[in-house]
């Protein structure tokens, strides 16, 4: 009688410790599936002209190799390796573009203005140079931002946004060319009161050695 009062009290516990054993597995495999993913954490810059919302910078950390981006539109993006591609080519896990040749596009810029029609251009020739970040950063329309942390790609970007230096009218611009990343000097008007064609053209940097980026 002792004895089988003995083995239905043991198989009692066996059959809670199997209980939670079970129970503890079955949660560690929901939670390991379940647990969303950070995909993106987001980071808005905001131009002079009231609060537009300039472009959108985006930093996936889903997988190993991941890229922060940018885009002023639905069709293009620029990622901080410099490579440029349309939005259905981006990879969508890590937002980075194909790493395919060329990787810095200066298409569509100007060699001595050192200005782009297209903003993605813009950032990516910017990111050419061999080290712009500090001369960039120090422009005279940067200093609202807070630079002081970012780094060559984030600068690049905030600095090949449109301005109000750029602007002639509210929804016209000076000159087609109205992506820069260096800094520019007033426009010179024509004798009918419009800009010249020599619009934009830049402050020497005293002490600077580097070479314009050419065009691609």
């Amino acid at each position: 009688m002792g004895g089988m009062f003995l083995r239905r009290k043991y198989q009692k516990k066996s059959t809670i410790v199997v209980g939670i054993a079970l129970a503890l597995i079955v949660s560690t495999i929901t939670a390991f599936f379940h647990v969303p993913l950070l995909k993106h954490t987001s980071k808005e810059f905001i131009s002079e002209q009231g609060g537009w919302q300039a472009s959108r910078l985006v930093m996936g950390s889903t997988a190993e190799r991941n890229c922060r981006y940018v885009t002023s539109g639905p069709w293009l993006v620029v990622d901080d390796n410099g490579y440029t591609c349309s939005r259905k080519n981006q990879d969508p896990d890590t937002g980075c573009c194909p790493p395919e040749p060329p990787r810095y596009i200066c298409t569509g810029c100007q060699r001595a203005s050192h200005c782009c029609e297209h903003f993605e251009f813009c950032v990516s020739c910017c990111l050419s140079k061999e080290s712009p970040s500090e001369q960039i950063r120090n422009m005279e329309r940067l200093k609202i931002y807070d630079l002081a942390s970012s780094d060559t790609f984030e600068v690049c970007a905030v600095a090949c946004k449109s301005h109000s230096g750029s602007v002639l009218h509210e929804n016209s611009y000076r000159s087609p060319y109205h992506h820069c990343y260096e800094e520019e000097r007033p426009p010179t008007m024509g004798p009918q009161g419009g800009p010249t064609s020599g619009l934009f053209s830049f402050l020497s940097i005293s002490g600077s050695n580097q070479s314009s980026p050419t065009n691609r």
